[in-house]
């Protein structure tokens, strides 16, 4: 109970402070949300911490942990697609690593010339 307690505690700072676009300290509240989430193994607040760190990594330019943790994040939301948050949440993680993917493959020319 401790641990859901405080995941959420954190995932509700991290989300203020992202919408502040302090992104350094959403980042710190998400990496505890995702240590309290993991020590109580909800799987949904699990993969939706990783779905905000990858957002939060994406906006500070680390494409490499960004696409970590969505890809993390985008697994355990498809061991149960029957349930409609975990749905919609694959859904959200595709789309973004997506866009992670092909702005890598847009910016890989650039970076060796």
């Amino acid at each position: 109970m401790f641990n859901s307690i405080m995941t959420g505690w954190y995932q509700g700072k991290g989300n203020k402070n992202f919408r502040k676009e302090y992104f350094g300290t959403a980042l710190n509240y998400y990496e505890k949300a995702l240590k309290h989430a993991r020590k109580d193994g909800n799987i949904g607040a699990i993969a939706i911490t990783l779905e905000c760190l990858s957002r939060t990594h994406n906006f500070l330019n680390d494409k490499v942990s960004a696409i970590q943790c969505a890809e993390e994040g985008l697994s355990l939301y498809k061991n149960d697609l029957q349930k409609l948050p975990f749905k919609q949440g694959a859904e959200r993680l595709e789309a973004l690593l997506h866009s992670l993917k092909r702005k890598g493959l847009e910016e890989e020319p650039n970076a060796e010339s």
